[in-house]
Parts: structure tokens; sequence; C-alpha cells
């Protein structure tokens, strides 16, 4: 089997445009984006939030952030470090958040839950700051940290 070459294909906006841009709509859109990248980084990066924290090189400390955007209901994503998988994955549903993070054994991890309120945060049905291993640090900006 051949991978598709016509619309919408990554095709087009990649390796056939002859370019190192990639066009920010199938259509072309109002901007064109420096290919650098690739999509695989910016989902577990960007939307899923699994980063390297530079306080703790090669993820044995992580920070986990997600980019929860308006139109996307949930994302699940993995990163497997030499530590081992961390994942995370972030549902919304009913006007609640759910935020599900596996980071491996002896590495920490910051995470930034969205919220205004630090004691709306349960970790396993019960309020975070109960939990072991659990510290509520500070609220920043709409999240709980």
């Amino acid at each position: 089997m051949t991978a598709a070459q016509d619309y919408p294909s990554w095709y087009g906006m990649t390796a056939g445009s002859d370019q190192d841009l990639v066009k920010e709509t199938w259509a072309g859109g109002q901007a064109l984006m420096p290919s650098l990248g690739n999509l695989s980084s910016w989902h577990s990066e960007g939307l899923a939030g699994i980063r390297p924290d530079p306080a703790g090189p090669g993820f044995k400390q992580i920070l986990i952030k997600p980019g929860v955007v308006s139109g996307l209901h949930w994302v699940q994503s993995h990163y497997d470090s030499v530590h081992g998988r961390i994942v995370s994955h972030w549902r919304r549903r009913a006007g609640q958040f759910s935020l599900e993070v596996t980071i491996p054994a002896n590495t920490t991890a910051t995470v930034f839950e969205p919220a205004l309120d630090a004691t709306a945060i349960t970790e396993s049905d019960r309020p975070a700051n109960q939990s072991e291993g659990v510290k509520f640090l500070r609220l920043e900006g709409q999240s709980a940290v």
C-alpha cells in the first residue's frame, strides 16, 4: 500500500511541496511555519505537556503542562525517556477536567493542572494535598502546580 499524496494528506504540506515550510491549514491558510519540528513532538510536548525540566536533565525531573485548547476534548500521549515511559492523558467532559499522569520510578514531576482553586484538585479520589507524594506548590495563571 502506498501513502496518499492528494488532499488531505501531509504529502502536499511537506515532501511534495518542494518547500521546508508547512501550511497552517490544508488550504494554505494565513501562515507558513518552518517544518524543522515534527508533529509527534508538538503532540507530546504541546498538547499532552510532557517536557523535560531544566532542573533535572534527561527527564530525571519532568514538567507536565497540558496545552488545553478549545475544540479538543482529550489528548493521550507518552514519551519513552531513559528512565521509562512518561504518560499524560487529559480529558474534558461535562465541565470536568481530568488528568492522568504516569512517571517512571526514581523521577519527579511538576504538574500544572488547569484549575482556579487548588482545593478542587484530587488524586485517586482524595484531595491532592492529602495524597502521599503530592505537594501543592502554587497557583500560576489558571493552573494549580
